[in-house]
């Protein structure tokens, strides 16, 4: 984890950072030993993306624009996340990723964005998901790029 609690020590791995090595169990043994920390806190963040756009959005030329904005900031949070080791889980009108840390997982997840599309509707039911929020911070994201965020915490605490 990138907690502050001592874990472990144990053996170096190639995919290891060169900042975690402990120089004294190293000489000890007279291998490459690497610390080991506990995770604070579990992460976990759900990005909920709603395509849907009303009647009257629809026929606004920016929607196209404002969508792929909307697009990206989600990859991007998904990708930040992912990096920071926090389990993420993308959900849309039509998928649930589920939550996962892995790089193949992130990639299901930027390929599900680079599928969506605005979807014109004029239901006003709650956007994907707001109905079984889970554990953690949770984004939703709206087709014309609107963002709220959502914590265990409080209630609705930044909308944009």
């Amino acid at each position: 984890g990138s907690g502050s609690d001592l874990y472990a020590i144990r053996q170096y791995f190639s995919s290891d950072h060169h900042h975690h090595i402990d120089w004294k169990a190293t000489a000890k043994t007279s291998r490459l030993m690497v610390r080991e920390f506990t995770r604070d806190d579990e992460w976990r963040v759900s990005i909920i993306f709603d395509a849907r756009v009303n009647d009257s959005s629809a026929a606004d030329a920016d929607i196209p624009q404002k969508f792929e904005r909307a697009i990206t900031f989600a990859a991007s949070l998904v990708t930040y996340f992912i990096e920071v080791g926090a389990e993420v889980r993308l959900r849309t009108a039509d998928e649930d990723s589920g939550f996962g840390t892995s790089q193949a997982h992130h990639f299901a997840m930027l390929r599900t964005l680079a599928q969506l599309a605005p979807k014109v509707s004029d239901s006003e039911d709650a956007p994907v998901g707001e109905d079984d929020w889970a554990r953690g911070l949770e984004v939703l994201i709206a087709a014309d790029g609107s963002t709220s965020l959502f914590s265990p915490s409080a209630e609705r605490s930044h909308s944009r």
